[in-house]
């Protein structure tokens, strides 16, 4: 009788232990990211020693080498794995000294799909959350797969700013699936992002992410008419690998990021069609490889920076319908491989009557500006305007000296009926430099 209770407070006590031992399992603060991904978390050796109900018809094997970023074997690193066909995974070994780990038992069975991750360093650190590797069925030969398990951080979503334009670009340039078996690895090997056939935008408000600096390898990024909102994220500045950027036609705002002179192989800018604000950051200057610069149609105010003058090779400058003012500087002219240039639809003007023409030979648009129609003259003879009014008179860099020194003037400004005086006094009074 007392043999009997004894028995019983043991069965008891086991399954207590048996419960707790579970409890503990399940909520491993450390693998609580792999839990997400697997319904059963058990050790491989556990599963062997009781997985009779698990039991492969055909036994197979599977030989894991855990590789870094370069393909280089790593030592001492946990490895995890699902059966994906009847959705059971287990915490695995670690690798071994040449990066190997070998999964031989009744729990791997040919005809089933597998996927294997890293779940943690040779130090015993997550790595959460990193790439899984698949193995279907066919890469089974003759009951035996071979696979390489990057130890690396899968991109997730997120990591692009959950912008669906971008995610699905980078799974067609990559060929791999984010949330997956996509690395930031994957995403500095693209070289080019652009439309392709078969592509559009489902996004409601796409923006341009931060999530862009990944693609570190980029040399041509051509995302014109898609759409975009927001503002151009600074992180394309590091992005020093491109020669092409071109994001015409978009709804982008804010002002020109201050950091594009770092672009030092870029040949194309072209931000033109948007909604951009401010100047023109006089560092595009240190662009001397640029053969193309389009800023026009959007709302860039300011001065042109004379710093456009050291773009030697330019060869098309695109500044139409904004609100720039003052004087086109004297260094522009000095381009010789210009063949196309627009400063029409702004507030600017020339330091001389009548229009001038580039090194190359080139006479620049200027209609609708204060060249030839509008004409802003420093004399005392009426200034002739053409048409019946006049945009505001700002900063254009005139001066009237004689020996050096300032002469006093006045400016007759004549609309219909209507004479405006302005004298060199009254501009200096509103802050002006003549």
């Amino acid at each position: 009788m007392e043999s009997k209770k004894l028995l019983k407070k043991a069965a008891i006590s086991l399954v207590s232990a048996n419960i707790l031992a579970t409890t503990v399992i399940t909520s491993i603060p450390v693998h609580s990211w792999a839990a997400e991904e697997i319904q059963k978390t058990e050790s491989y050796d556990n599963q062997i020693a009781k997985g009779n109900n698990l039991k492969a018809a055909q036994p197979g094997t599977i030989n894991v080498t855990v590789v870094d970023k370069d393909g280089k074997p790593l030592a001492g690193y946990g490895i995890g794995w699902k059966d994906e066909t009847i959705n059971v995974g287990w915490q695995g070994k670690k690798s071994s000294s040449d990066g190997t780990a070998v999964f031989a038992s009744s729990l791997v069975d040919p005809t089933h799909k597998y996927s294997f991750f890293v779940m943690t360093d040779a130090n015993g650190n997550e790595i959460n959350p990193s790439v899984h590797i698949s193995i279907e069925p066919t890469d089974f030969k003759n009951g035996i797969a071979n696979i390489k398990l990057p130890a690396l951080k899968r991109v997730m979503p997120s990591d692009l700013g959950n912008q669906q334009w971008l995610i699905d670009m980078a799974e067609h340039y990559t060929g791999k699936v984010i949330g997956k078996d996509m690395s930031f690895p994957d995403l500095e090997k693209v070289t080019t992002l652009q439309s392709y056939e078969g592509f559009e935008v489902k996004d409601t408000n796409p923006v341009l992410p931060a999530g862009i600096k990944y693609f570190t390898g980029l040399q041509k990024i051509n995302l014109r008419s898609l759409g975009l909102t927001g503002t151009i994220p600074m992180e394309l500045g590091n992005l020093t690998n491109l020669t092409y950027l071109d994001l015409h036609d978009n709804k982008l705002e804010g002002n020109i990021p201050n950091n594009l002179n770092k672009l030092s192989k870029l040949a194309r800018l072209d931000f033109g069609v948007n909604k951009l604000t401010g100047e023109i950051p006089s560092n595009l200057g240190e662009l001397i490889g640029l053969t193309d610069l389009a800023l026009g149609n959007n709302q860039l105010t300011g001065t042109i920076p004379s710093s456009l003058g050291n773009l030697t090779k330019l060869q098309a400058l695109w500044l139409r319908n904004n609100k720039l003012v003052g004087q086109i500087p004297e260094q522009l002219f000095s381009l010789d491989a210009i063949k196309t240039a627009e400063f029409l639809d702004n507030e600017v003007t020339l330091n001389q009557t009548g229009s001038k023409e580039f090194a190359s030979g080139i006479t620049p648009n200027y209609m609708n500006t204060f060249v030839n129609e509008r004409t802003l003259v420093a004399t005392k003879s009426p200034a002739l305007i053409k048409g019946t009014s006049v945009s505001p008179f700002r900063d254009f860099g005139l001066k009237a000296e004689i020996n050096g020194k300032q002469v006093n003037f006045s400016l007759a400004i004549r609309i219909g009926f209507i004479e405006i005086m302005i004298t060199n006094k009254s501009i200096m009074e509103n802050g002006m430099m003549l």
